[in-house]
């Protein structure tokens, strides 16, 4: 067996690696809505296999604060940024290679996505592939690759290793098995490193034979240092390691908590209506197990002085629903949201109070923004360099790149918005093209200058109209008040009140 392949796969077996990549699908779970086994499995825990067993068909799956909160928290791609290379951007350099692939492969799409997964799961790598002509994007979670660290600094990369599964995702079969015995494999690894390896093995560990490059060398280069094709993306700043495993357990632990308490109410509201059996007799009273357990059951007992006597039901719903609200705005707050953002309640505020309010979020906005104008900056330099090699069409090798991302903005009212507008108008920091394209994101310069142009047009023939009309009313005016039309009278219009 090839060395290296031996020590990526001593890696990926590791039972610490396996843990790894077994909780990021587990949060990937929370995020896509199909956490109901995990609420299972925290029942399981908590409750004897008697009381889980009347419980489980009841599992409240239905408030959940992951999918929320990290819809809300990742804002860095809410309006797409301004990408220029050499000051340029891609209405003024549209047959520019990387404008072109960005543009193709929908990459405001990936990076918003990317800024999404990189909160759910702390990592996400970008992996720029040769594919159909041009450069694409693969996004893959920390549950698809693994990483070899540099032997003198754990923040970086030695290696790269990643696992492609090829399986159609409506039969579920593998592409092998769909397109026959000449199709590459359904599974198989892909490795690179900074010394220049790259290959791919299968899944019996094998080096997979490549025409296109036999000597399996990594054809991407930086100067003199080879290059992984790859952009790690991490939540926070990481000092000793390329993993974070801890940063927002306890978004996920307070949803599944949630889950548990959702459930217990649902299971106490059907008993609820019901009154507590209580049984009393002598010791020889005999009362056969599981008929103890659910108050819809007939209870049948044996026994001298046996008596069966009711008991209102002493579970305290309203305690329940007080409960689950506390733990989702304590929840919320220590990710700088606020209950009502949840609730979708409150009374309608101005926009510097919600621009107050969503303050922590601004602050944890300017934070990864800090992260994601480094990944932008080294995504085109990876791309520039995977495109240079494989496509006729370059990217200048000296080309400077700039991201500028957007503000976010808070809702103003209608006062609040026509104040900022003329502000801005009367500074030059805006002008009416600009205004027209906040409004309506699917106008480009182009269409809004012609949509402008045509309004003007329409209102300058509208407002001679207007001016004859006023004329005219002025004429007749003073003519009824004996007056010439050459004296000096104050102008009477169509809004005039008579």
């Amino acid at each position: 067996m090839d060395p290296l392949i031996k020590k990526a796969l001593q890696l990926i077996s590791e039972s610490k690696e396996t843990t790894r990549k077994s909780d990021i699908e587990d949060r990937l779970d929370y995020y896509k809505d199909n956490f109901k086994n995990l609420i299972k499995d925290e029942l399981k825990d908590q409750f004897q296999t008697d009381n889980y067993d009347n419980m489980k068909a009841m599992i409240d799956d239905s408030i959940n604060l992951v999918q929320f909160v990290i819809d809300e928290i990742s804002t860095v791609y809410h309006d797409v940024p301004k990408r220029t290379i050499d000051g340029k951007d891609d209405t003024d350099d549209e047959d520019n290679q990387y404008f072109k692939t960005i543009k193709k492969i929908n990459y405001d799409l990936i990076m918003d996505k990317a800024n999404k997964l990189t909160n759910v799961c702390n990592e996400v790598a970008l992996v720029f592939q040769p594919r159909n002509d041009i450069v694409e994007v693969d996004l893959m979670t920390p549950n698809m690759f693994s990483i070899i660290q540099d032997k003198n600094d754990a923040k970086k990369i030695y290696a790269f290793i990643y696992e492609v599964d090829l399986v159609d995702s409506i039969t579920n079969a593998g592409i092998k098995k769909l397109f026959g015995r000449d199709a590459i494999e359904d599974r198989y690894f892909v490795y690179y490193d900074v010394e220049g390896n790259h290959f791919k093995f299968d899944n019996s560990y094998n080096v997979i034979e490549n025409p296109d490059n036999p000597n399996n060398k990594n054809p991407y280069k930086d100067g003199d240092k080879y290059i992984i094709p790859v952009v790690l993306c991490h939540r926070k700043y990481l000092e000793d390691s390329v993993f974070d495993t801890t940063s927002g357990d306890k978004l996920y632990s307070a949803t599944r908590q949630i889950g548990v308490i959702s459930t217990l109410f649902n299971y106490y509201l059907k008993n609820a209506s019901h009154k507590q059996t209580v049984i009393t007799g002598n010791v020889d009273v005999q009362i056969p197990d599981k008929q103890i357990l659910d108050v819809l059951r007939v209870i049948k007992v044996l026994g001298e002085n046996a008596d069966i006597k009711l008991l209102d039901f002493q579970g305290d719903l309203k305690q329940f629903n007080e409960m689950v609200d506390a733990k989702i705005e304590r929840t919320l707050n220590q990710e700088g949201l606020a209950l009502d953002d949840f609730k979708k309640s409150g009374s309608p505020e101005s926009g510097y109070k919600l621009q107050l309010k969503k303050e922590p979020l601004q602050k944890r906005r300017s934070e990864q923004i800090k992260f994601w104008r480094i990944y932008e900056n080294d995504a085109f330099k990876i791309m520039q360099i995977v495109n240079n090699y494989n496509n006729d069409d370059q990217i200048p090798d000296t080309a400077k790149f700039n991201c500028d991302f957007a503000e976010l903005k808070v809702s103003e009212s209608a006062e609040e918005k026509r104040k900022d507008n003329e502000w801005n108008l009367l500074h030059n920091l805006t002008n009416p093209l600009q205004l027209m394209m906040d409004d309506d994101k699917d106008l480009d310069e182009k269409q809004a200058e012609e949509k402008y142009t045509k309004n003007k047009a329409i209102n300058d023939r509208l407002q001679v109209n207007t001016q004859k009309i006023d004329d005219e009313l002025n004429n007749q005016f003073n003519k009824i008040n004996g007056k010439k039309t050459s004296d000096k009278v104050e102008p009477v219009t169509n809004n005039t009140k008579k």
